[in-house]
């Protein structure tokens, strides 16, 4: 059986305020996990906040190399690429994740349980546009993403 991207929701409802005047989601993210990394419960806590609050999120689950994640955001003409992080296998792929989805106009974004304030500096430095640790609540989250789509957008 061929695996493709399940989309989380198409979400978006006029007049509820979690969508622009257009009725366009509030912003496109893939969310996916890379390499052998296979603890998804955060990534699928993230994509049902991103939902919940008017984002459309293409969920690719697991074992995805840079290059798939950087397609699908091109295909999917995703603002944001999320990733999902509960190993150290990252340091591997961050600089080509980045490059890729760079060039194809996506933010990167990470987060997961074993990233601290040290990791956060360094890939934020490694071209990470935003680092979420443990325990990010909304109130981290939901103004990082909306300020980054808005930058994508504007370009």
């Amino acid at each position: 059986m061929a695996r493709g991207p399940v989309r989380a929701a198409r979400a978006g409802r006029a007049g509820t305020g979690m969508t622009d005047t257009a009725g366009d989601p509030r912003g496109r993210v893939v969310i996916g996990m890379l390499g052998l990394d296979q603890h998804e419960t955060g990534a699928l806590a993230v994509t049902q906040l991103m939902v919940r609050h008017g984002f459309e999120v293409v969920y690719l689950g697991r074992f995805n190399t840079p290059s798939m994640l950087a397609e699908a955001a091109a295909q999917e003409d995703a603002d944001v690429v999320g990733v999902s992080v509960h190993s150290w296998e990252l340091d591997s792929y961050v600089d080509e994740l980045v490059s890729r989805c760079h060039d194809v106009g996506a933010a990167v974004v990470v987060g997961g349980s074993v990233l601290t304030e040290r990791d956060r500096t360094e890939l934020v430095g490694r071209g990470v546009d935003a680092v979420f640790l443990a325990y990010a609540g909304e109130d981290e989250i939901l103004p990082a993403l909306d300020r980054l789509v808005e930058e994508r957008r504007s370009e």
